[in-house]
């Protein structure tokens, strides 16, 4: 009689006992649940925001692009004319022969500014912080170039030393900005 009281107690607890793992069970597994789908639910809320503000990167990139495109192809034809002018006396243009490098630069003097000044509200909000510096730096050293020129009495290469050396700073300027646009355009 001893050994089936003891026996009932263990299936009473057995019973009890598979009846609380159940239990158990089903409470974890509901609590997982609900943990895992909160989880979810704020992976995809910050997910939403990642992508709102990839599509405004996006978008801000895309109506940037033009015009930092026409920034430097303003920049980089008065680079070129500076550097003829510095390093040539004459030369073969297709169209027009043979030119004076000192007169094609002088023609294209006031087009460039003018164009230079229109740009300048724009250059100031959409350039990275770096690149508008270099910007003004190079403003400077294009109207240092522009006085170096003025200041010259020929076209004979000899006399162009100061037009050379403020040539060199504007060319280092323009590598540096070069690097700084690519790397503004990959982000």
């Amino acid at each position: 009689m001893y050994w089936e009281v003891i026996k009932e107690i263990i299936g009473v607890l057995g019973g009890v006992s598979a009846i609380l793992i159940g239990l158990f069970a089903f409470y974890g597994k509901s609590l997982l649940i609900r943990i895992a789908s909160k989880y979810n639910e704020n992976v995809l809320k910050e997910l939403e925001k990642v992508k709102a503000e990839m599509i405004l990167n996006q978008k801000s990139y895309e109506s940037q692009l033009p015009f930092i495109v026409d920034y430097y192809t303003l920049f980089y034809k008065q680079y070129r004319r500076c550097q003829q002018y510095a390093n040539f006396e004459i030369i073969k243009h297709p169209d027009l022969g043979e030119v004076c490098t000192k007169n094609l630069f002088e023609c294209e003097l006031d087009s460039f500014k003018t164009s230079w000044d229109e740009i300048e509200p724009r250059v100031r909000l959409i350039l990275p912080k770096k690149a508008y510096q270099l910007h003004c730096e190079v403003t400077e050293s294009f109207n240092l170039f522009t006085q170096e020129s003025k200041k010259l009495s020929g076209n004979s290469h000899e006399k162009k030393k100061n037009l050379r050396d403020v040539f060199k700073n504007i060319h280092e300027i323009k590598e540096t900005l070069e690097l700084l646009l690519r790397e503004h355009l990959r982000a």
